[in-house]
């Protein structure tokens, strides 16, 4: 559909061109994986409960740029991923600009099957896509799958480890997660 495979011209816009140009208006050096966030609240529970350091007020992408952030005494940052498709792409066409390598996405899905109740946490194994902006990057895609070796460094040591305690803190949905994983490594996938 979007996807032109004799097309070889260069792309006019350009998340490098972006950040190169007036609109961006400082140097950011982002470590190699960056967190986002695809619902609202990520990113302030995050900067409440641990200890965070502002990189930049304005994170470079076309579409309503935000803050980022980075974790202390961790390789990682943070910072809203968007809202629909063409802004997600914005942030990760910017991110990849800026030479970030790994991108953990955080959002909340609805699921048709069972054993899930609202509030637990998944980590998916793929995704159904039916969105019109991967049709640019795709000739043709009906899944989105994560890439493994990422989900096992970053993710799953990322949410046993560090966000458990954090949940205690939770009223109701952290304090169920916490029972369902019992202890390091159990968190399932979906």
């Amino acid at each position: 559909m979007w996807n032109f495979l004799e097309d070889h011209t260069p792309a006019v816009i350009t998340a490098q061109r972006h950040i190169e140009s007036a609109h961006a208006n400082e140097k950011l050096s982002l470590p190699q994986t960056a967190v986002l966030f695809y619902m609202h609240g990520g990113e302030a529970f995050v900067r409440k409960n641990y200890k965070t350091r502002l990189i930049s007020k304005r994170f470079p992408r076309f579409l309503a740029s935000c803050p980022v952030y980075r974790l202390r005494h961790h390789s990682l940052c943070f910072l809203d991923g968007g809202r629909g498709a063409p802004q997600a792409v914005d942030t990760l066409e910017t991110l990849a600009a800026l030479g970030v390598q790994n991108v953990i996405c955080v959002g909340m899905c609805g699921v048709f099957a069972g054993g899930l109740t609202c509030g637990d946490i998944l980590i998916p194994s793929k995704a159904f896509v039916e969105e019109g902006t991967s049709l640019h990057y795709f000739p043709s895609i009906t899944f989105s799958q994560p890439d493994q070796c990422c989900t096992k460094r970053h993710c799953r040591p990322f949410l046993v480890q560090r966000i458990c305690r954090s949940f205690q803190r939770m009223p109701y949905t952290g304090k169920r997660f916490l029972k369902k994983i019992s202890g390091a490594g159990k968190v399932r996938p979906a």
